[in-house]
């Protein structure tokens, strides 16, 4: 479930340049997922990118429990996709 967007969160304010490009026509991105499995608790992941590259994390927060095979599943996923991509 996606609960944040930059672009989103930014399209109602006018004169708010980049802090990365210092315009306001700019490619940063940023997008928060709680992707949940069978546990309650859901992995909550950060896509963040720019100048066509993303970067992704994991919040690392002892107070959300996160299932460590929910998160063996996300990264395992991530490695399948990569390698796809790799291989064209």
């Amino acid at each position: 479930m996606q609960t944040f967007d930059l672009h989103t969160a930014r399209a109602g304010l006018h004169d708010c340049p980049c802090p990365n490009h210092g315009t306001e026509e700019c490619d940063c991105q940023m997008v928060v997922l709680l992707v949940y499995g069978r546990a309650e608790s859901p992995a909550t992941l950060f896509l963040h990118g720019n100048d066509g590259q993303t970067w992704l994390s994991f919040a690392d927060d002892p107070r959300q429990r996160t299932d460590s095979k929910l998160l063996a599943g996300i990264k395992q996923a991530l490695d399948a996709s990569v390698s796809v991509l790799q291989n064209g």
